[in-house]
C-alpha cells in the first residue's frame, strides 16, 4: 500500500455516544475537513442490500446513520439477508464503491472480472466473496430472527470483511477514498491495524472520551478502544461548544508540529 502525504490527517476513536461525530463535525464545517470512514464501504453494502429490498430511503438512513441503529428490524433477517439478490447487491455495490462504475474495457465483461482483477480484495473470487458472505449473514441468528442494522453492520466488518477476506480489507478500501482529500477526518478508529494505518499516514490520533457512556464490549469492534495507542485525549464531559474549543486547539498544535517537522 502506498503513503501519499497530506496537509492533514487525524483520526479519532472512543465508544459510541463518546462525541466522536461531534468532534469531526467541526473540523469539517471549520476547517475544511472531509469525512471518511473505515466503515464507509459496509455501510454502502447494507444500504444496497436494503433498496434492493424495496426499502424507502429515508427509512435506510435512519438505519445506518440515525436512531434506527438499534432497532430490531423485520426485514434484517438471515432469510431475506441470505437470498442470493440480495448478496449479489451487496458485493456488487462494494465493487462499485471501489471503481465507481464497471469498466469491461479494463476488468473484464462482467462485474465478476471486476471483482477478481482488484488487487484490494485479496485474491479472492466472485464466489469466495458470496459464500462467505452467506455464511457470515446465516450465523446472525435464527432463520427468520430480526436484527438491528447495528449487529448487522458489525457482522459485515469484522467476521465477514475482516476475517474472510483479509484483516486490513477495510483498510484497504479506505486508503482509496482518504487519497483523495488533503484534509480528512477519519471517525471510527478501533482496531490496532486502523491505529498503525493512521501513524503511517502521519496522522494524529485522537481517543474521545464521555463518563456517562457505558461501553458496550460484547463485540470485538468495540473492545480493542481503550488499549489503542493514541497520540492524546480529549474528555468530553462538558458542553458541545467546550468541545469545539479543545478540537481547534488540538487542530492548531498539530498543524504548528508539523510546521516545525515534529511529525
Amino acid at each position: 500500500m502506498t503513503y501519499k502525504k497530506h496537509d492533514c490527517l487525524i483520526g479519532f476513536t472512543g465508544f459510541k455516544g463518546s462525541g466522536k461525530d461531534t468532534a469531526a463535525k467541526v473540523l469539517i464545517e471549520e476547517e475544511g475537513f472531509e469525512k471518511v470512514a473505515f466503515a464507509g464501504g459496509l455501510k454502502h453494502m447494507l444500504r444496497s442490500a436494503m433498496l434492493e429490498m424495496g426499502l424507502a430511503p429515508e427509512y435506510i438512513e435512519e438505519c445506518i446513520e440515525g436512531g434506527y441503529k438499534e432497532l430490531l428490524c423485520a426485514y434484517l433477517t438471515p432469510q431475506r439477508l441470505c437470498e442470493y439478490r440480495i448478496l449479489h447487491a451487496m458485493v456488487r455495490s462494494l465493487i462499485e464503491y471501489q471503481g465507481g462504475s464497471f469498466k469491461p474495457d479494463v476488468f473484464g465483461e462482467t462485474w465478476q472480472g471486476y471483482w477478481e482483477s482488484s488487487e484490494l480484495l485479496a485474491g479472492k473470487t466472485y464466489e469466495d466473496a458470496w459464500v462467505s458472505l452467506f455464511d457470515v449473514m446465516e450465523a446472525l441468528g435464527t432463520w427468520q430472527e430480526a436484527q438491528t442494522p447495528r449487529h448487522v453492520m458489525q457482522q459485515l466488518g469484522t467476521e465477514w470483511g475482516r476475517d474472510r477476506i483479509a484483516p486490513d480489507f477495510w483498510i484497504n478500501v479506505t486508503n482509496r477514498r482518504v487519497d483523495l482529500f488533503d484534509r480528512v477526518v477519519i471517525t471510527d478508529c478501533r482496531f490496532p491495524n486502523e491505529a498503525d494505518y493512521i501513524r503511517k499516514k502521519k496522522g494524529r490520533l485522537v481517543r474521545v472520551t464521555r463518563v456517562s457512556k457505558v461501553p458496550d464490549l460484547r463485540h470485538s469492534s468495540e473492545n480493542q478502544i481503550m488499549e489503542l495507542p493514541v497520540d492524546e485525549e480529549i474528555d468530553n464531559n462538558s458542553s458541545v461548544e467546550a468541545l469545539r474549543a479543545m478540537v481547534l486547539s488540538r487542530f492548531s498544535d498539530f498543524q504548528s508540529s508539523k510546521r516545525m517537522g515534529m511529525v
